[in-house]
């Protein structure tokens, strides 16, 4: 069962050399989230002859059970939040439940 990449979306091109291993799959990841753990889930949930490639977006809070303390950390060292909205609360959610300290430039 696919819990973290079961859709697919489609509107763009990649163009490559024509060789036979040029067949790339694209994974979206939210910024936060720990490389190794999003490329590892999606081997768990796809099976095939392919090429990954991780694209991380910006805007969404990360995944809880694709972050680690060390990925979580180095994204609030430069993430913008929008103080009092309900991203911010998510975040700081996720960091309480990740035993991470919330940052202090962020809570002026």
């Amino acid at each position: 069962m696919s819990d973290h990449f079961k859709h697919v979306r489609g509107s763009f091109s990649i163009y490559v050399g024509g060789r036979d291993d040029d067949n790339v799959r694209f994974v979206l990841a939210f910024f936060g989230e720990d490389p190794a753990k999003v490329v590892e889930a999606f081997w768990q949930e796809h099976r095939g002859d392919f090429t990954v490639v991780q694209v991380f977006g910006y805007g969404a809070v990360p995944r809880r059970e694709l972050c680690s303390q060390e990925s979580l950390v180095g994204a609030l060292r430069t993430v913008s939040i929008e103080r009092g909205s309900m991203i911010e609360l998510k975040w700081k959610q996720l960091c309480e439940q990740m035993n991470v300290a919330w940052p202090k430039r962020l809570a002026a």
